[in-house]
């Protein structure tokens, strides 16, 4: 704790976030913001100045981009703003500390009734796909980075070797994974929510190289991401040391949401036609099938790379969440 807490104790409680439980929406938002040592180093870098974006992509030794997508994270939950300052380099935008103390309360209101929202939460590793049908150039490599098979050939995906995989690519088809629905069976879906870190697949690397990356669940389309590139040029955060800097280093997290407003893509509406009701059907199937791929007729068919924990900027494999109440 600073020395000086008690002394600007009466300033902080001006720049406090109070929160209750029931304000569902606000604390799904700062939970997110909060969910991220990368958004978390941010916070703790502008408790002690304000920065710009650049600084901030330099301290932390990682893409303008790639700050600037955590950034509007926090903006959006209010732990930050943003002001717009002329400079040498352009019109900068200067990111600086909104609140500085966080309370969270729970009240009689949010007391759980038989209508209160449970969670199924998992995370898949990414080698642990029950089907795929891929196209070379494609391959697998683990934890340090070694390549498990030859390189361009389909044949090790058949392998029990994939669950080592820590990096996935190839330039068309899909892969999918089952994921038990024994929690929601029966039960009313309220969100669905899936993370994993992607991006293009192309030789080597090119940071402008885009992809349209389709998801599906039990063979209904989701929705389709747009990778704005190949990410290389610097190392990932967690790619092993072996391997090549001239190869993929890292991705962008991309989060999918389905709710009763819509699809949602890193938090922006793609589809306010279909919502979780169209989704239902979920908890009556067998299992979920999460399908991950690049469509033959894509209009950017520039392939994937899947990431896992221990590659790439972000500590996660493929994290899956239902939300859903009690008939």
């Amino acid at each position: 704790m600073q020395k000086d807490f008690f002394e600007n104790l009466e300033k902080l409680q001006q720049k406090k976030m109070t929160l209750t439980l029931s304000d569902d929406k606000k604390v799904e938002k700062v939970a997110t913001a909060l969910n991220s040592s990368t958004r978390r180093k941010i916070l703790a870098m502008l408790g002690k100045n304000s920065f710009t974006i650049m600084e901030i992509a330099e301290k932390l030794n990682m893409s303008v981009s790639n700050i600037s997508f955590h950034v509007k994270l926090l903006q959006q939950a209010g732990f930050i703003n943003l002001t717009h300052n002329a400079s040498k380099r352009g019109n900068e935008k200067i990111v600086a500390l909104e609140k500085h103390c966080l309370e969270l309360f729970c009240t009689d209101e949010d007391a759980p009734d038989n209508n209160f929202f449970h969670s199924f939460n998992t995370e898949l590793p990414i080698g642990s796909f029950s089907l795929f049908d891929i196209a070379a150039p494609c391959g697998i490599a683990d934890a340090e980075g070694h390549l498990l098979g030859a390189e361009a050939l389909p044949d090790i995906f058949y392998s029990y070797r994939r669950i080592k995989a820590e990096i996935v690519w190839f330039t068309s088809g899909y892969l999918e994974y089952h994921i038990p629905n024994t929690s929601i069976k029966n039960n009313i879906l309220q969100s669905i929510v899936l993370s994993a870190e992607i991006c293009s697949e192309c030789a080597n690397y090119n940071n402008s190289f885009k992809s349209d990356i389709t998801f599906w669940l039990n063979d209904k389309e989701v929705c389709t991401y747009t990778s704005p590139g190949d990410f290389g040029g610097r190392r990932g955060i967690f790619t092993p040391a072996n391997w090549p800097s001239s190869s993929t280093q890292f991705g962008m997290l991309v989060q999918i949401r389905i709710d009763e407003n819509g699809i949602l893509l890193n938090h922006q509406n793609v589809s306010g036609e279909y919502c979780i009701d169209d989704f239902a059907f979920l908890t009556r199937e067998k299992c979920i099938r999460l399908k991950i791929g690049v469509k033959p007729n894509a209009k950017y068919p520039g392939g994937i790379n899947l990431f896992g924990k221990n590659f790439g900027d972000y500590a996660q494999g493929i994290r899956f969440t239902a939300n859903y109440t009690t008939p």
